[in-house]
């Protein structure tokens, strides 16, 4: 998918930033945005999109409710692609029983507490966004003593698959 607007490195804190010390985009809302949404949802569905209305030039005392509003409306076509993409994407997700068929024969081979098997899920819907072609199970899973080790396994393979967004079909 791509992306109206420039990209920036941004720094997440949870404290109002005044001095803007380093060359970047300072911003508090994904700092708790970000870990609630992951409890609800996988990665691949988890994303903010910043609309930027303050910096050094522009300090945040300046920003009011009419600029705010002004500013929405601005990038209301952008959020709404992105909307749609991200719809798309959560399609492509529930519409991936291969992966998550997988999971019965994960929980056959090992036992999982409720937990585990909440984490598998969510880790099985991840490699379905990342990876719909490639299969999970291999040797080495099967060789996994534990249902721990089979999480750990998976989810290390899934830090290095690139995130597939319903654009990059």
């Amino acid at each position: 998918m791509s992306l109206p607007g420039t990209g920036s490195t941004f720094l997440t804190v949870d404290q109002p930033e005044h001095q803007y010390s380093k060359d970047l985009v300072y911003e508090m809302e994904c700092a708790a945005f970000y870990p609630t949404a992951l409890h609800f949802s996988v990665r691949e569905l988890v994303q903010s999109y910043k609309i930027i209305s303050d910096n050094r030039l522009e300090p945040a005392h300046t920003v009011n409710k009419k600029k705010v509003r002004e500013l929405i409306r601005d990038h209301i076509g952008h959020i709404d692609d992105i909307a749609r993409e991200l719809s798309a994407l959560a399609q492509d997700l529930q519409n991936s029983t291969p992966k998550l068929a997988d999971f019965d024969h994960f929980v056959e081979r090992w036992h999982f507490t409720v937990a585990q098997e909440h984490e598998l899920r969510s880790v099985l819907q991840q490699w379905a966004a990342r990876a719909p072609e490639r299969p999970v199970w291999d040797e080495t899973i099967n060789r996994c003593p534990s249902a721990r080790s089979v999480l750990a396994e998976l989810k290390d393979r899934i830090e290095g698959m690139p995130v597939k967004l319903a654009a990059d079909s």
